[in-house]
């Protein structure tokens, strides 16, 4: 029996609510078992005893219905699950449209001119994907997605292939999904040592690619 308890997160806007799981189990014997949300799973508004107990009964509970699927409105693609190359536009879903648009627009001119300088004479650049934790009670803070049990799985260590916007994006870690902090090249560009913390495990490791 699997049990999942989510939060509505509080916006100042449009705020639709929804769980949308997908779960792969690693076996003894190294195969894997993958769990998703569908319409067989029952759902309540409120939590009640015993919930988190295998014997818990939940056949009262409503089932679930899909209110959309994967990719569709109101969310779009859910930033941070590995694997998804979308640009994450559900992370901005709760923020003042003309304020995200102005946000872009700098960003784009900032690209520009930097790509210009003619001090630019590489055609890779090595870089981290890191989706920011939200949700609960969660300090708004620009390190949260590093932070102890509060680190974001879902980080990729990415190199691009061509500065421009046909550019290949090239995943060299992880594995697993998990977050990772401060990567460093070696001066021949052919290793990067970076730091990088499982999302099932407590420890920071200090790993080489």
């Amino acid at each position: 029996m699997l049990a999942v308890r989510a939060k509505n997160k509080p916006v100042n806007s449009n705020n639709p609510a929804g769980l949308i799981v997908s779960l792969t189990i690693t076996l003894a014997d190294g195969k894997q078992v993958l769990v998703t949300s569908n319409t067989s799973w029952r759902t309540a508004k409120e939590a009640v005893p015993d919930w988190q107990q295998p014997g818990m009964d939940d056949s009262t509970w409503v089932l679930a219905m899909i209110t959309a699927a994967y990719g569709d409105a109101p969310w779009g693609k859910i930033p941070g699950l590995v694997g998804d190359e979308s640009p994450g536009d559900a992370q901005y879903a709760g923020e003042n449209p003309a304020i995200k648009d102005c946000y872009f627009n700098v960003r784009r001119v900032k690209r520009e001119i930097l790509i210009k300088a003619p001090v630019i004479d590489f055609k890779q650049l090595l870089f981290m994907d890191i989706p920011i934790q939200h949700g609960g009670d969660i300090v708004n803070h620009e390190a949260i997605h590093r932070m102890s049990m509060w680190a974001a799985p879902g980080g990729r260590l990415l190199v691009l292939d061509g500065l421009r916007p046909g550019g290949q994006v090239r995943q060299l870690a992880p594995d697993k999904p998990g977050s990772f902090w401060r990567p460093d090249l070696s001066f021949d560009g052919k290793r990067v040592l970076f730091c990088y913390k499982p999302h099932d495990g407590k420890n920071t490791f200090i790993c080489m690619k």
